[in-house]
């Protein structure tokens, strides 16, 4: 299905025949509320976003290693592709 189906643009109000100032007022108003929910949702997903972020710095252990502890070691093979572990 078209995107101009999901989410009803001008174009389809153009389309359709709606010329009259009525109904094209209607569709400019459901429009800048689609605009406001965008808006909206882009604020929750920041404000979950920081939520996540302080959890995470308060939840942060500092590890101290010692002699003999086991480490990874980084092998440099793989160099050729850095987003590889």
């Amino acid at each position: 299905m078209p995107m101009e189906y999901i989410v009803p643009s001008l174009h389809i109000a153009v389309l359709t025949g709606m010329t009259d100032h009525g109904s094209l007022g209607e569709r400019l108003m459901q429009l800048g509320e689609l605009e406001e929910e965008w808006f909206l949702a882009g604020f929750h997903q920041q404000v979950q976003k920081q939520h996540q972020r302080a959890w995470h710095d308060r939840n942060i252990r500092l590890r101290t290693l010692k002699v003999n502890n086991l480490v990874l070691l980084d092998d440099n093979k793989f160099d050729k592709f850095p987003w590889k572990f």
